[in-house]
């Protein structure tokens, strides 16, 4: 697959092409994974539980069906790393995976860690107004970063 096939490698009305060519701020905390398919940082404060984290491609294509076999296999591995790294750091019951390219068309995938609140799980908790503030975005994410394992060389 080209990346003709899949759109232009940089759309300027891409919040998230615009992230990469420097036009937005990164996330807060910096970026905890970077390879050379993803990036993974804090999810943006006002769409966020503290320790939420944003899966960004850097390739600008709409989900999992546009990428590439080595895009894939990028992707398949990072999530369980999160997923036990936000479970240990975090010391939450769930994480949820939450990819929804409804208001900016570039793969993009949260991973919202939950406490349950008064029974509150699944739809019901992701349907939350969700924010933070930076001091609990970057000591969330230090706690993250603390239990990602070394990547092996590939």
């Amino acid at each position: 697959m080209t990346q003709e096939q899949n759109g232009p490698a940089n759309t300027p009305d891409c919040f998230f092409c615009r992230r990469r060519a420097g036009g937005e701020e990164d996330p807060v905390g910096g970026y905890l994974y970077e390879d050379e398919h993803f990036l993974v940082g804090h999810g943006l404060l006002d769409m966020s539980e503290p320790g939420s984290m944003l899966v960004e491609s850097r390739r600008h294509v709409l989900d999992p069906g546009d990428m590439t076999e080595d895009e894939l296999r990028s992707l398949n591995a990072l999530i369980p790393r999160f997923y036990r790294a936000m479970h240990d750091g975090l010391d939450v019951e769930r994480v949820y995976l939450v990819a929804a390219t409804s208001s900016n068309p570039h793969f993009h995938a949260w991973l919202h860690p939950c406490n349950p609140v008064e029974g509150e799980r699944g739809v019901t908790f992701l349907a939350r107004d969700h924010s933070c503030t930076e001091a609990e975005a970057r000591e969330a994410s230090a706690r993250v970063a603390e239990r990602l394992p070394a990547r092996a060389a590939t």
